[in-house]
């Protein structure tokens, strides 16, 4: 690692991961193919779409569901159902706060980005999920033990 990427690591600062061109002005920039280019940038990300990126992580296709296929079988499979998890992914993550990415930007990324750009872009989400503290939080819920009851006192003897 560089000195810079050390240095934007520890000051948490936005990555920038590439640019895709999206319709500008709604339905009538549209019409008109009027596209602006937009930088896409990865920051740390709030519980919620920590969550909701856990969410489609889980639904995506995994070793049980494809053992029985034959291997070419087995990455036809992988690419059909995995591409378009990973392009929400990304674009959940590249959107501020609670915001979800529009069906554009979704497309944008799924048809301007290579597959190297997906593996950059999906590293960098993954590294700023920043699960260690998650960990942390597991960690010590179960080592806490909770007593809903209180000791009750021996009722002394009269």
């Amino acid at each position: 690692m560089t000195q810079k990427e050390i240095s934007e690591v520890l000051a948490d600062t936005p990555t920038s991961i590439g640019h895709v061109k999206l319709p500008r002005w709604g339905w009538i920039g549209r019409r008109l193919g009027l596209r602006k280019r937009v930088e896409l940038t990865i920051q740390g990300q709030p519980n919620i779409k920590v969550e909701m990126i856990g969410t489609e992580l889980s639904e995506m296709l995994g070793a049980e569901d494809i053992e029985k296929l034959n291997q070419s079988d087995q990455i036809n499979a992988l690419l059909k159902n995995n591409i378009r998890p990973i392009v929400r992914i990304i674009g959940m993550a590249c959107m501020k706060e609670d915001k979800m990415p529009s069906k554009d930007l979704l497309r944008a990324i799924g048809s301007t980005f290579t597959m190297t750009q997906l593996e950059t872009a999906f590293m960098e989400v993954y590294r700023r999920l920043d699960l260690k503290p998650f960990f942390g939080i597991m960690g010590f819920a179960k080592s806490l033990s909770l007593n809903l009851f209180q000791d009750q006192e021996v009722h002394s003897q009269e």
